[in-house]
């Protein structure tokens, strides 16, 4: 974060004015350094979440495990804009009872950690579940204790302990009914663990009225030499120091599109720039702002 805050110095955008942490698996010192950069107006807003996807992923044993270790980061940590209530993730491969369980799981300790919310701050209440009827009893659930944020998280699991979310049609449809729900009652909605630029794309066609999402597919793909160009363009190039055969960016094709995309900024100035990890990273992340912007702008349009 130090190296990002410095290269961003100067810059028209700033790309970390809203920043998600998961204050169970962060070190003091970070959140310490997090909390002095939102005093100094660096960082506008900070949501904690809450965890539940270290408990998904099995980084956390148990849900009960994670909910006796969040309890204790918030008596120390009580200064974050917004806190996400405690959620039991379902997975892809859980039975129908399975996920229920999950659902009632993350109402029940929500409603409990709902007193124990730091003065100041706001509660995210999670909804999970694969079907609308489940999705709308959760957002009424949450209304009713007074809860105005709500954030989505059951979307498909893929991958190596199912930790990317995938965007089905199936999860695109519940969102939209979660999403209408929460709006006709006057409530916001959040969405978490936006992967690639077409995940975001399927969010807001199902839903452009959601108020916020988060991700880390800017930095996971910059692992993997992938470089984000507007909703469609994802290019792999291999590290020039490699022996890779993998497809290679050169100046004159970044050129052509970046112009073709509409986009500049100061971490895709060239080809070697990018095989910068740090660079190619913020370059992404840039790209990921652009197109919420640019659905943004659609969204305001659709409330005219």
């Amino acid at each position: 974060m130090q190296r990002y805050f410095r290269l961003l110095d100067g810059c028209d955008r700033n790309l970390f004015s809203h920043v998600i942490v998961t204050p169970v698996m962060a070190s003091k010192q970070f959140l310490e350094y997090l909390r002095n950069l939102r005093e100094a107006g660096q960082v506008e807003r900070v949501m904690f979440d809450s965890g539940g996807y270290q408990v998904q992923t099995g980084v956390i044993e148990s849900f009960e495990k994670l909910c006796v270790r969040l309890v204790n980061v918030w008596r120390r940590h009580d200064w974050a804009d917004y806190f996400v209530l405690p959620d039991h993730v379902p997975k892809s491969r859980d039975t129908e009872m399975e996920v229920e369980k999950k659902v009632r799981d993350t109402l029940l300790a929500g409603e409990r950690f709902l007193k124990l919310l730091p003065k100041g701050g706001e509660p995210v209440g999670v909804v999970h579940g694969r079907s609308v009827v489940q999705v709308l009893k959760g957002v009424r659930s949450w209304h009713s204790l007074g809860v105005r944020y709500v954030a989505f998280g059951s979307f498909e699991t893929i991958g190596k302990n199912e930790s990317i979310n995938h965007v089905s049609d199936r999860a695109a449809v519940v969102l939209r009914a979660l999403v209408d729900e929460a709006l006709s009652l006057g409530m916001k909605v959040h969405v978490f663990g936006i992967g690639s630029p077409s995940s975001l794309q399927k969010v807001f066609i199902a839903s452009p009225l959601v108020e916020s999402v988060d991700s880390v597919s800017w930095r996971k793909v910059a692992g993997f030499h992938e470089v984000f160009f507007g909703l469609r363009w994802l290019r792999r190039f291999g590290d020039l120091r490699s022996k890779s055969n993998s497809w290679r960016l050169d100046d004159e094709l970044l050129s052509k599109v970046k112009r073709f995309m509409g986009h500049d900024c100061p971490f895709c100035r060239s080809a070697v720039q990018l095989t910068d990890f740090t660079a190619r990273s913020l370059h992404n992340l840039f790209v990921l702002h652009e197109i919420v912007d640019g659905f943004r702008h659609m969204a305001e349009r659709m409330r005219e």
